[in-house]
C-alpha cells in the first residue's frame, strides 16, 4: 500500500453507511444481501488492481460490510418497516 492509500480506505468505509441508510428507508433485505455482494467483489477488483496486501484488502471489505449492513438497519429503524 502506499502512503495515501489510508485514507481511499476510509473513504470507501464512509460511503457505504450512507449507501445502506438509503437501502434500507426503500428497498428489502435482497438488496442489501445483493449490494454486499456488488460491494465484496468491486473492491477485490480494485484491491487486485492497485497490489494491495491481503490483509488491507480482507479489512477493507470487512469494514465496508458491517458499515453498509449498520447502515441498512438504520435506514430500515428510520422508515418503520420490517425486513
Amino acid at each position: 500500500m502506499r502512503e495515501g492509500d489510508d485514507l481511499d480506505v476510509l473513504w470507501v468505509i464512509a460511503a457505504a453507511g450512507p449507501l445502506g441508510v438509503l437501502l434500507g428507508l426503500r428497498y428489502k433485505v435482497a438488496s442489501l444481501i445483493a449490494a454486499s455482494g456488488a460491494v465484496a467483489v468491486l473492491i477485490c477488483a480494485f484491491t487486485l488492481w492497485a497490489s494491495w496486501p491481503l490483509e488491507p484488502s480482507a479489512l477493507t471489505i470487512l469494514g465496508s460490510l458491517v458499515a453498509l449492513q449498520a447502515g441498512y438497519f438504520i435506514g430500515l429503524l428510520l422508515s418503520g418497516r420490517r425486513g
